[in-house]
Formats: C-alpha cells, sequence, structure tokens
C-alpha cells in the first residue's frame, strides 16, 4: 500500500513537471503547425507524448540494465522513440521560452524599425518633390526670360525713317508662344482656373491700338508699362501655382503616411498593453491580430533593407551572401522549427539568445522524466 500511495504520489509530481512542460510545448505547436486544433486537444496530446517519451527511456533504461535477455531492437526503438519525442518537446519547450523572452522586444523594434522606414521613405519622397518644384522653376525662368528677350528684340527691330517695327506680326507671334507655354506648363500643375491666352496681348481689344505704335519713346512705354507688367504678372501667377501643385503634393504623400499613423497607434494602444505582459499566448495574439495586417501592407522592399549581409562576401554568382536579419521577423519568431533553423544557420539578430531557453527546458524535461521512470 504505501509502495502505491508513493507510485500516485510520484505521478503526481510527474504530472506537474509534464504538464508544465506540456503546456509549453503545446503552445508552441498551436501558434504554426497545431493552429487549426483546439487547445486542449492539442495540449492532451502532447501529454499523452511525454508519457510515451518517459515509458521509452524507461525501457531503455530496463534493457542497460537486462544482463540475462537484454534487446537489442527494443533499446534502440526506445532510445529512438524517447530521442524523437523528447527532442519535440525540448525545441518547442525552447521556442516557448524564446518568444516569452524576446517577443515584446522584437515586436517592438520591428514597430521601430517600420516607422524608421516609413519616415525615410515619406521624407526621400517629399525631398524628390521638391528637387521637382524646383526644376520646373528654374526651367519657367530661364524659359521666361528667352521669350522675354526675343519680344523686346522684336519691339525694338529698326525701320525705315529711324522709326521700329513695333507690335508687328513676328512680334505677336513670340507673345503667343510664351502665353501658349504659360498654359501648356498650367496644365502640368493643374492650374485651371486661369487661362493665359490672351491676357499678354489681346487682338480682339483695345490692345489693336499697340500696332499703331512706332516711335521708339511710345515702344519703350509699351514694353516697360504694358507688355513686360503682364509678363511678369502671368509669371508670377504661375509660379505661385507650381509652388501650390508641390505643397500639395507634399501635403498628399499619404501613401506611407496612413500606415505610419496605423504603427504609431498600435505602439500606443497595442504594444504599451504588451509591455506589461509576457506571456505566449498574448504576443502572439498581438502580432496575430494586430501587428501581421500592417506588415503585410509594407512595401516589399522593406524586407530587403531588414536583410544583414555577409561582410565583404560573394557567392559563385558574385552575388551577395545572405547573414541573417537586422531586426528578426515576428512572423518566423512564431514557427519553432523557423526559429531553431535560424539559430543554428547563425540568422538571428545580436539581441537574442536562442541558448538562453534551454536550462529551463532542461531541468523541467530532466526532473519529469526522473520521476515518471521512478513510477514505472
Amino acid at each position: 500500500m504505501k509502495q502505491i500511495i508513493t507510485k500516485i504520489g510520484l505521478f503526481l509530481a510527474y504530472s506537474l513537471f509534464a504538464g508544465w512542460s506540456a503546456k509549453m510545448t503545446a503552445t508552441s505547436l498551436h501558434a504554426t503547425q497545431l493552429k487549426e486544433l483546439n487547445y486542449w486537444l492539442a495540449f492532451a496530446m502532447v501529454f499523452i507524448i511525454a508519457l510515451l517519451a518517459g515509458w521509452c527511456l524507461d525501457n531503455a533504461i530496463k534493457q542497460l540494465k537486462n544482463n540475462i535477455t537484454p534487446s537489442k531492437s527494443k533499446f534502440l526503438l526506445s532510445l529512438i522513440g524517447f530521442i524523437l519525442f523528447w527532442g519535440v518537446s525540448f525545441l518547442t519547450n525552447v521556442h516557448y521560452n524564446f518568444v516569452t523572452k524576446y517577443g515584446y522586444d522584437n515586436i517592438n523594434r520591428q514597430v521601430q524599425s517600420c516607422k524608421e522606414y516609413l519616415r525615410k521613405e515619406t521624407t526621400v519622397k517629399n525631398d524628390d518633390i521638391e528637387n521637382e518644384k524646383n526644376r520646373l522653376l528654374q526651367k519657367v525662368t530661364a524659359e521666361y526670360a528667352k521669350r522675354e528677350g526675343e519680344i523686346y528684340q522684336e519691339l525694338t527691330n529698326p525701320s525705315d525713317g529711324g522709326k521700329v517695327v513695333g507690335l508687328g506680326p513676328v512680334a505677336q507671334g513670340h507673345i503667343r508662344n510664351l502665353e501658349k507655354y504659360f498654359n501648356d506648363i498650367a496644365k502640368v500643375v493643374n492650374d485651371t482656373m486661369f487661362v493665359y491666352e490672351h491676357t499678354i496681348y489681346n487682338p480682339n481689344s483695345s490692345d489693336k491700338e499697340y500696332t499703331t505704335w512706332r516711335s521708339r519713346q511710345d515702344i519703350a512705354r509699351l514694353y516697360n508699362d504694358i507688355l513686360k507688367a503682364r509678363m511678369e504678372k502671368n509669371k508670377d501667377h504661375l509660379s505661385e501655382a507650381i509652388v501650390q501643385y508641390y505643397e500639395l503634393k507634399k501635403e498628399n504623400n499619404d501613401s506611407y503616411k496612413e500606415l505610419l499613423n496605423a504603427f504609431i497607434k498600435f505602439e500606443e494602444k497595442g504594444l504599451s498593453q504588451l509591455s506589461q505582459e509576457n506571456d505566449f499566448n498574448t504576443i502572439h495574439q498581438c502580432y496575430n491580430n494586430d501587428l501581421n495586417p500592417l506588415l503585410g501592407k509594407m512595401p516589399a522592399e522593406y524586407a530587403n533593407k531588414n536583410i544583414r549581409w555577409k561582410t565583404n562576401a560573394k557567392n559563385a554568382k558574385g552575388e551577395k551572401v545572405f547573414d541573417g536579419y537586422i531586426v528578426y521577423p515576428s512572423e518566423r519568431m512564431f514557427d519553432w522549427w523557423t526559429v531553431r533553423g535560424d539559430w543554428m544557420n547563425g540568422y538571428l539578430p545580436d539581441y537574442t539568445n536562442y541558448l538562453s531557453g534551454m536550462p529551463m527546458a532542461l531541468i523541467i524535461d530532466i526532473v519529469s522524466f526522473i520521476l515518471i521512470c521512478m513510477v514505472f
């Protein structure tokens, strides 16, 4: 009777440690491979596997102690079964500890990385817009100076008897070309509220009288007081329209602005709440429900900028050699097999330590297996 009570006590102690281990394994697997399965069903399956692992270990030990009729096949099968069952349990427990320890920090780093990328890209785009604006203003200024010179030269061309050509057909043609140029640029910058045609010289108005002005004094007054004033007014109006167009373009540069605001909102609410907990399920739920939809909207180029390359290394094709991630992608963090592979390949970022989750996982499994062997 005393032996039965002892075994029951040992089994209860085993169940405590094995249940803890099963919880970690079930949680880790439920995030990816068993996500379609009910959590408690996954937990029950893992607990049964833990019992099988203990049973396999006990059988292997018994075969080692059997000096009369040892069976190599039983020993090997038991050992392989133990290593297989325990291997999955151990690696998923390490993964559970890894996510619990680094999950919040990694999500926070990824949010900051995304915000920095979006802000930088917004700044770069705005700089491009500013440069485009300045180039157009310089182009308009240069073209205006050229065409203004052509108009003045034609107006003051000498004619017979000491008079000048004045506002003849050629000068009028130059004016029409300048008005057309203003109109063409206005269409580019959506300046539809102002029509430049016939604003410098309108042949269908009293302006027609200017064609009779032929003295140098009259032409000087025509050019300085009338035509040039009108040309300058049009140029200033067009320049203002150009500035307004590109400033509006900056304001409307919200392809990233909206996403940036969404990350800021997530940081203020979801991330600040997450910082108060260190639970695997809470971290995974936060990623799955809140962060993952935002990451799905990030430009493809962001993933490329998050890659770490080996310094001064090229492969056989002359391409850069992949060396891991600057900030570990959260979608990889919740898959125990992927994290294991990235650790073995040296792809995990420097701010993480996969081995830190091993001592606790080993202690729990060693204690539980000692207890179950004592039960069997």
